[in-house]
């Protein structure tokens, strides 16, 4: 096709227009944009989530180095493992992530970014019998122009141009019946694939937000894991530096399961916690007097007689079959209350890290 052709069309002069095809089109533009964008956002977030991993371990490292001169501190072993834990999530976790994200996201990603590629060739090769049809289009309606002057006139015969109308007649017919067949069947193709679109894109964006949850999920479980251990390093470093402060030498330091959360403190014996009982009276036969025998038989008693209890009247008011609940409640052990939960009042907000406090 000439240039010329080509420049007219970029700048849509005398174009055929299929507004069907120019909204899907527009749809799977859009559509493939949207796709190429995710695609670059979980390459991002890959990356800087190893970069995350590697600062973690680079902070733990730099941790630890503050006890080397003291191995003996508690806190020396607990960021031993803490160092562990992010070393093992750079070699091992996230490889395995990196696997799954692949596995998972972008070869689903891969696979709707393929089809749409397809569907874009096939457009593309529409779009250019589209250009055929629309130079032979023209060209032919300027020959009929031309011949209906010389027939208006009635000199046809003088017209020199009989050959190559007939000759740009039978290509206007072959480009017409190739855009006419190609175009219906990529429309097809296009309404076929953004039907399907939810099958492809609830595939990655599953796979991307259940990657996100498992992986954050599991690494703040094993990071929680921590605390515990940590308030109780945390105290015996605070004694171990009071006593050294002083002068005293350190006590020796039992090893520390840095893993585990501190154990409960042992609950005091049940013989303990009652209350201390009279000593037991000795037996009779075993008392060095005699038991005395009373002086004279005690007089009976005479039986007294039931009084009827008189009905109490209930007020409109009050509340009938609740009245054993209407006291008030015995204060709970601990001083605790029902308003009050043993645990103490609850953080206002709902911030997770109003308790970060020991």
């Amino acid at each position: 096709m000439p240039l010329a052709r080509r420049v007219m069309e970029a700048f849509g002069g005398n174009k055929t227009v299929d507004e069907k095809f120019d909204g899907l089109e527009a749809k799977l533009a859009n559509l493939e944009r949207k796709v190429k964008g995710f695609n670059k956002i979980v390459g991002s977030y890959m990356k800087d989530l190893k970069n995350f991993q590697d600062t973690s371990l680079s902070g733990a490292v730099n941790l630890l180095s503050y006890y080397e001169d003291n191995p003996g501190m508690p806190m020396h072993a607990l960021l031993g493992k803490m160092k562990d834990f992010h070393q093992d999530n750079v070699e091992t976790k996230y490889p395995l992530l990196v696997k799954t994200v692949d596995e998972r996201v972008s070869k689903a990603l891969d696979e709707f970014t393929k089809e749409l590629g397809q569907v874009r060739a096939r457009v593309k090769v529409r779009n250019e019998a589209r250009l055929s049809f629309d130079h032979y289009r023209v060209k032919i309606d300027g020959l009929r122009k031309e011949r209906e002057k010389y027939v208006s006139q009635g000199n046809l015969a003088a017209w020199k141009n009989k050959e190559k109308f007939k000759r740009n007649e039978e290509k206007f017919e072959a480009s017409k019946l190739r855009y006419d067949t190609l175009n219906a069947a990529v429309m097809k193709e296009m309404q076929k694939l953004y039907n399907k679109r939810f099958t492809h894109i609830n595939n990655f964006t599953s796979s991307f937000v259940k990657m996100q949850m498992f992986f954050w999920s599991a690494y703040g479980k094993q990071c929680s894991s921590f605390l515990g251990p940590m308030k109780a390093a945390l105290q015996r470093s605070s004694a171990m530096t009071t006593g050294m402060a002083s002068g005293q030498s350190p006590a020796p330091v039992q090893e520390h399961k840095a893993m585990e959360p501190p154990t409960q403190a042992r609950q005091p014996d049940q013989a303990a916690m009652m209350p201390p009982s009279s000593p037991p009276s000795r037996p009779l036969e075993m008392k060095n007097e005699p038991p005395s025998l009373p002086s004279r038989s005690p007089p009976k008693a005479k039986p007294k007689k039931k009084k009827k209890k008189k009905k109490s009247v209930v007020a409109a008011t009050a509340d009938p079959g609740y009245g054993a609940y209407s006291q008030a409640a015995p204060p709970m052990s601990g001083g605790a209350s029902m308003a009050q939960p043993p645990g103490g009042p609850a953080t206002s907000g709902g911030n997770v890290f109003d308790d970060f406090e020991f």
